[in-house]
């Protein structure tokens, strides 16, 4: 039988290998070409595994309505991907944010989510146990995308 031709051929080269990364982001596409200038060229990641879901970090908590289809899916990759380090990135005017808790001010908004961040910090080590975990706060800054660290006090 013969196979149909492809629709598309990329000039980028098939690569077998990967960077044990995981990351876990909103879906809005305003903040991924930041996002991986940011890991290729500032972290030299250019092969992660990536969950793409509105809320980002925040479809792994319990309050989520992901919760019980993402979580299984983490520890997937987890197991054939050997996963060493895992990223969460949350953003300003996250709509998943906006939709859940319409009557938050942006600044209560802000504060839920680096308090999600964390929460995320932990529910992670039960799935991806010795991983390295790094959480990131995206921003619009003079028209591009600026990430800021988000570490416990």
């Amino acid at each position: 039988m013969a196979q149909a031709p492809f629709a598309y051929v990329t000039q980028a080269p098939w690569c077998d290998t990967h960077d044990h990364t995981l990351v876990l982001r909103c879906s809005d596409p305003r903040y991924k070409q930041g996002r991986d200038e940011y890991l290729q060229a500032h972290r030299q990641l250019s092969h992660v595994s990536e969950i793409a879901l509105p809320g980002g970090p925040a479809i792994i908590l319990l309050s989520s309505p992901t919760f019980f289809t993402v979580r299984p899916l983490i520890v997937v990759l987890h197991k054939y991907l050997e996963v060493k380090q895992v990223f969460g990135f949350a953003h300003r005017a996250c709509a998943y944010y906006r939709e859940k808790y319409p009557r938050l001010s942006p600044e209560e908004v802000y504060r839920k989510q680096i308090a999600d961040l964390f929460e995320f910090e932990i529910e992670v080590a039960k799935l991806v146990r010795g991983a390295r975990i790094e959480l990131y706060y995206e921003d619009v800054v003079d028209a591009h995308v600026g990430f800021k660290r988000i570490m416990k006090a």
